[in-house]
């Protein structure tokens, strides 16, 4: 079955990887980044590697709340659905093989032995499912997150 998948952090690296990957076998894949103009470039190197024109951007600076509220924005009217999204946006920590990290992320989307992970958390570095930080499942810390993000954005 083919799929539609966002990708972010996906202008380079492991993102860039496994969209080129995912694009491959087919699905429609989005790509998202900070600058139009890395975002450009790596939109048209996936559909040069993968020979699929199905291939799309977002920008947005994901520090600045109104760029991602209009990222949100542009991705629901512009996106039909979205049957799988990776996370892959963040800041590099420990440096690993991004062609392991694009094996990772593209197993985890499209492994049948996943499919019923929806919602869980797993682990990159660890290599397996886990408990997330402690604070992504405190009720009262989310609840405060929540107020102050609908705070900033409205």
């Amino acid at each position: 079955m083919k799929r539609n998948i966002m990708i972010t952090g996906s202008t380079d690296g492991i993102g860039r990887l496994t969209a080129a990957r995912l694009a491959k076998k087919g699905h429609a894949v989005y790509l998202h980044g900070r600058s139009d103009e890395k975002l450009d470039a790596a939109v048209s190197e996936v559909k040069s590697v993968s020979g699929i024109q199905n291939v799309s951007g977002f920008t947005a600076d994901l520090s600045n709340l109104d760029a991602v509220k209009h990222m949100a924005g542009k991705i629901t009217s512009d996106l039909p659905e979205m049957d799988i999204l990776i996370n892959n946006a963040g800041i590099l920590k420990n440096w690993s093989s991004a062609d392991k990290g694009a094996d990772i992320l593209y197993e985890l989307a499209l492994s049948d032995a996943h499919g019923s992970m929806t919602g869980e958390y797993f682990d990159n570095d660890q290599g397996r499912y886990g408990l997330p930080h402690p604070d992504a499942v405190d009720t009262a810390k989310i609840e405060r997150l929540i107020r102050v993000t609908e705070t900033l954005i409205s």
